[in-house]
């Protein structure tokens, strides 16, 4: 299965989306959604074939075939980009959270009126922290999502024909234009 390309239901309220990770959806499917979702879930969200997709969205998808190698690198860049930031931020936020617990846990007896001071002192202290890191990931996100958007618009356009493909390679699938989970299923 190839892992980059357009999709159908990578998620339940959209018809169409790009994947750069397919088998990464699917385990997340597995582990993060309710149990009775996945086998609808997993029978819905499939790759469509490129050459079966309009016209407009396979060319807007030439330069990213020949670029996936590179996206793949971006995406490993991305997260390894992302992998400093979140282990520099999990090691500030361990001694405000070792301290945090260790301090509220001989506080059940009087719990809501000292808890709250004590919450109020930790996300005082972790503010900053957590301003710094959302400042820095919002470069990297905004860097990758421009990299998605000629695709995507490309999809918006082509979107009627994608609606005709999908009634045609998903015949029985519950989507109303909103949603999978909009009848019993």
């Amino acid at each position: 299965m190839k892992e980059y390309g357009v999709a159908f239901h990578c998620h339940h309220v959209e018809l169409v989306e790009v994947v750069t990770r397919f088998s990464k959806r699917v385990a997340y499917i597995k582990i993060g959604k309710p149990r009775r979702e996945h086998p609808l879930r997993l029978r819905l969200f499939r790759m469509i074939p490129d050459n079966r997709l309009p016209v407009a969205v396979r060319r807007a998808l030439i330069p990213a075939r020949t670029a996936w190698a590179k996206l793949k690198l971006l995406d490993d860049d991305y997260d390894a980009k992302r992998k400093p930031l979140n282990d520099d931020y999990d090691a500030k936020r361990k001694p405000l959270n070792d301290d945090y617990w260790a301090k509220r846990k001989p506080l059940n007896d009087d719990y809501g009126a000292k808890r709250k001071l004590l919450d109020d002192d930790y996300w005082a202290k972790r503010k900053p922290l957590n301003d710094d890191y959302d400042a820095k990931r919002k470069l990297l996100d905004d860097d990758y999502d421009a990299k998605h958007k000629l695709l995507e618009e490309a999809i918006q356009t082509a979107m009627p024909k994608l609606e005709k493909l999908h009634a045609e390679l998903c015949p029985d699938c519950p989507w109303d234009g909103k949603t999978i989970f909009a009848r019993s299923n």
